[in-house]
Formats: structure tokens, C-alpha cells, sequence
């Protein structure tokens, strides 16, 4: 394999643990007794200073040979509780990632049917395979990683296929105008799979200037979907872009038109994106249809009351916008009115087993963010059994970057809270009828903090139930970090049921359903009932409007 200049220091890779966190079992006094893992849980790390004593050495991590990870359960022990680091990935449920530069943020990760990790982002397309047991794996690339290029490859979406091979995607940085998005097919062992594209490499030029990047990746069939978003060629803001390759990496030119892409089309167009639209998340539902997810402004609006709302995009299979669906497919949703003005910036999209929808962001209004999830119908009404009107808002500068969607219809969604700089991680575990769930951390919210400035940016389940987190943080160097949580379902029921129905810490900021987006901007402008503020035990603040 040709390895780019600087591969070299790139696979000087360490995979070190950051501490031990004892695990709990699965009850209620259990959850009572580990719901938040800060910084002097994990051994009072000293900050900017780096953490040395906290990281044994990679042979330690890995064990005896024929062994698993250190520290495993004990015989007989009860499971970690509900949002409990995982005592049997890492060392205490952690591990870090010392990838040299130029490794950038977390991009994607995504878990094999054995529970292998594969973990992909920053520039040269690098990927680092892990064992279900958070050690390198030994059969992937070099010692782990694998660099397989090109230099100014900075990927942002992948997608495992049943046969093994992992499909990666992103942005070209060095491409010169038209730019274009870069996707790479591996095989099994992180070796460039020859068969896709040139070399394993497809570059696909969208035909416009400025840059452009994919962030979601889809498989629909034998076929690869993937969605993003770039420049617009004809006014300041991005644009949302839609496409499908064949087997061998070729654009798939029966998709949507001719050009084998939507993308970039004229305001008001029937057939393509409005300006200043961007897809951040994909999904293929049985039928073969596609549901894109993001950000957008709503054309059809007067300009006083246009910004940015979560935007949900309808396509058939072959790529056309859905006309039965929203407005010629496309359905603008303000899901969390309020008082005052309000940016909702969509971050990802699940379904539950039913094809129910759950889309999950950060509003923003007069300062101050709030994490966001809203449940639809598959005709994008809201779900009526979800929270109150369809929504979920949790308020106290709360921001969602990633969601799963569990079998049993609860969504886990991570992000942090706090002031950039300042910021800790947060996963907290939804129910399906929309209340937090308080067998899950404190009050259904694990807040935790092995770094300054640390967010979780990433979550993918793993066959058994276990959460694998990917986040970042500072300590005297950017950090890269994954932690492995406990199954939140694997608690007793009962240990979820209230005394009463309206008992459960994390009451919702109530809804408006079912009022008209023009509407909404107005009840923004005139302001609500006066909120009244409750503190849950994890100390985050939220609002309930009476």
C-alpha cells in the first residue's frame, strides 16, 4: 500500500486507557451511587498537564495473551447500571486516542456485528480499528490504524458493509475548483479495496465551486447513499446535496436527474434544495426510500420570520422529492417554540421499529441552547405519545450532537453542556413516551469530564446493548477520547416506573402542537407563560411552561 509522507508518524500510534471507574449494578440504590463521572472520579487529572500515570502501557491494556481487557466483571457481579462506564472496555470504560496530527476531530463511528470499533476522521482518511475490548486490533492496517490517503482526505461519514469492507467519506481540502467529495472503500484488513473506484478511491465532482462535504453515508441495497452539504455557487450560505454510487464507486446517474445528484437548485425549484439548506443525516427505510435530515430556512416564509428550523426531506428511492410529503417533499419543523428569536439546528435522524421518526438538535434563542428531540409520524406529524406535543427540551445550555435509537424505541443521545472552553459531556436516555429515564445516571443524565472542554460527539450500539461514546476534550493538547457505557435497557422495568405519573425528574418544556410555522415565529415574538425552573439531580436546569 502506498502510504502518504507523513503515514509514518501517523502510525505511531498509542491506544491508552485514562482510569478506572468501578461499575454498579443494575438497581435503583446502584444507580443512585454511580450517575456522574467527573474529573475526581476519574482520578483528579491534572489539567493541561496530560495524565501519564493514567496511562498504562498498550501491552497492559491488551493483557495476557488469549485474554480480554483488564479489569473484567467478577463472576456473578451484577451489570453496571444504566449509563455506567463499562469496567471491561479500556481500562475503567475509556480509552484514549493519541493519534499523532494531523488527526483532526471524530467523524463517524461504526461497530461490526463481532463488536469491533472502527473509528474515522481528520486529514489523510485514517481510520483505527479497535477490539470489542478497546485494544488495537492487531489484523487491521498497522497495528490499528490504517492511512490509506490521499493528504487533504478529511472524512466525516462511514459505512460498514455486511460483507466487512468500510466505505468512508468526506471532504477533498486540496481540490482545486469545481471541488469535490472523496469516497473510499477498505477491505477487511483497512487494505484499499481495488475494486471501488481507482485504486479504491472515487472522487465525485459535484460541478460547482467552493468546497463540499459529505456528512452521512447510507447503504440502500447493494448501493451507497450519501448526503452532505457545500457552498452555494450563486449567494453566501451552504446548500444541501444528495447523491448514490453504484458497486463499483460510479455515480449513479438514474438517481434523481441526469447529473446523478440533487443539489444546489434554484429557490422555489419542485425538484431540488432551497438555498441555504444542508443535510447532516440519512436514513433508508424498507422500502427502499430515503428520509435526509438538517438545517434549513423555509423560502416560502416572509423574510422577517425566516431562520434556520430542523428540516426533514422526503425522497423516493430513485431520488425523487416525495410530493405527497410537506412541500414538494420538504417539511420545515420548529418543534421547540418559545419566546423570542430561535435558531433549531438539526444534528441527527433514527426511526423506532414502527418507521416513527426521531430527529434530534440544538435551539438556540436570546443567548442560551437547548437540546432538542422531536418524535414524527412517517407523515411528519408530531407524535402525539411522545413527550408533550411530540417534543422533548432540555434546557441549562444543553447542545445534542449525536443520537441512537434502541430496539425498544428509548433514544440516547449525547452533546455536552456548559460554555464552550468550559463544557462537560453529557449522554442522557430518553423513554419512548418521552420522559428521561431515571435508571440511567442521575435523573436519566450522565455527566462526565475526563478532559477540560469535554463533549461527547458520537454514539453507536454496539450487538449486546453496550453505547460506545467518541468525544473530545484538552489536556494541554487536543484529545480524543471513547468510552464504553452499560446497556440502558438492561435494567428491570420496574426500576423505570414512577410513583406517579408526573413524578419523574425532567418534566418537558410543553409543546405547541400541531400551529403552523408562521404561527410559531408569532408566538415567539410574543412570549410564553412565564416558566417555572426545576433542578434535577444531575444539575441540569430545565423549564416547564404550565
Amino acid at each position: 500500500m502506498n502510504l502518504p509522507p507523513r503515514a509514518p508518524s501517523l502510525l505511531c500510534t498509542t491506544l491508552a486507557a485514562l482510569a478506572t471507574v468501578a461499575g454498579a449494578g443494575c438497581d435503583a440504590a446502584a444507580s443512585r451511587a454511580a450517575p456522574v463521572l467527573g474529573a475526581p472520579a476519574l482520578g483528579a487529572v491534572e489539567r493541561g498537564e496530560g495524565s501519564p500515570s493514567l496511562a498504562p502501557a498498550e501491552d497492559e491494556l491488551r493483557g495476557p495473551p488469549g485474554e480480554g481487557a483488564p479489569g473484567p466483571a467478577r463472576p456473578g457481579a451484577a451489570p453496571p447500571a444504566g449509563g455506567a462506564l463499562d469496567p471491561t472496555f479500556g481500562a475503567g470504560g475509556l480509552v484514549r486516542l493519541d493519534l499523532m496530527p494531523p488527526f483532526g476531530g471524530l467523524g463517524a463511528i461504526v461497530v461490526g456485528d463481532g463488536g469491533a470499533i472502527s473509528v474515522v476522521g481528520g486529514d489523510y482518511g485514517l481510520v483505527a480499528r479497535l477490539l470489542e475490548n478497546g485494544a488495537p486490533d492487531p489484523s487491521f492496517g498497522f497495528g490499528g490504524v490504517a492511512v490509506p490517503g490521499p493528504a487533504g482526505f478529511y472524512v466525516s461519514a462511514a459505512a460498514l458493509q455486511p460483507d466487512g469492507r468500510l466505505v468512508i467519506s468526506g471532504a477533498d481540502l486540496t481540490a482545486t475548483t469545481p471541488r469535490r467529495v472523496l469516497v473510499r472503500r477498505l477491505n477487511a484488513d483497512g487494505t484499499p479495496d481495488p475494486s471501488f473506484g481507482e485504486g479504491g478511491l472515487a472522487g465525485i465532482h459535484l460541478g460547482r465551486d467552493g468546497w463540499a462535504n459529505v456528512t452521512d453515508l447510507a447503504l440502500q441495497g447493494d448501493r451507497l447513499v450519501a448526503v452532505g452539504h457545500g457552498e452555494h455557487p450563486d449567494r453566501p450560505g451552504p446548500a444541501a446535496f444528495a447523491l448514490r454510487l453504484g458497486p463499483d464507486g460510479s455515480l449513479d446517474r438514474s438517481f434523481h436527474d441526469p447529473d446523478g445528484f440533487l443539489a444546489y437548485s434554484a429557490p422555489g425549484s419542485a425538484q431540488g434544495v432551497a438555498p441555504g439548506d444542508e443535510f447532516v443525516s440519512l436514513l433508508v427505510r424498507p422500502d427502499g426510500s430515503l428520509f435526509a435530515a438538517g438545517t434549513g430556512q423555509n423560502l416560502a416564509l416572509p423574510p422577517g420570520e425566516q431562520s434556520p428550523d430542523f428540516l426533514l426531506y422526503h425522497l423516493s428511492p430513485d431520488g425523487q422529492p416525495d410530493a405527497t410529503f410537506g412541500d414538494a417533499g420538504a417539511l420545515y419543523l420548529a418543534p421547540s417554540p418559545g419566546p423570542g428569536p430561535l435558531e433549531e439546528h438539526c444534528a441527527k435522524l433514527g426511526a423506532t421499529r414502527d418507521g416513527r421518526l426521531v430527529l434530534g438538535g440544538t435551539s438556540y434563542a436570546l443567548g442560551a441552547s437547548a437540546l432538542v428531540l422531536a418524535r414524527r409520524l412517517p407523515d411528519g406529524q408530531p407524535d402525539p405519545s411522545f413527550g408533550e406535543g411530540g417534543t422533548f427540551v432540555l434546557e441549562g445550555g444543553a447542545r445534542l450532537e449525536d443520537l441512537v435509537v434502541l430496539p425498544d424505541d428509548s433514544v440516547v443521545a449525547v452533546g455536552n453542556l456548559g460554555a464552550a472552553g468550559a463544557s462537560v459531556a453529557v449522554a442522557l436516555h430518553v423513554l419512548p413516551d418521552g420522559r428521561l429515564d431515571p435508571a440511567f445516571g442521575e435523573g436519566g443524565v450522565v455527566r462526565f469530564e475526563p478532559f477540560v472542554g469535554a463533549s461527547a460527539h458520537l454514539i453507536a450500539r454496539q450487538p449486546d446493548g453496550k453505547l460506545v461514546v467518541g468525544g473530545s476534550g484538552f489536556d494541554g493538547t487536543f484529545v480524543r477520547f471513547l468510552a464504553r457505557l452499560a446497556d440502558p435497557t438492561a435494567c428491570a422495568a420496574g426500576a423505570r416506573a414512577p410513583a406517579d405519573g408526573g413524578s419523574l425528574p425532567g418534566r418537558l418544556r410543553r409543546g405547541r402542537p400541531g400551529v403552523a410555522p408562521a404561527d410559531r415565529r408569532a408566538q415567539r415574538a410574543e412570549g410564553g407563560p412565564a416558566p417555572r425552573e426545576r433542578v434535577h439531580g444531575a444539575g441540569v436546569r430545565q423549564k416547564v411552561h404550565r
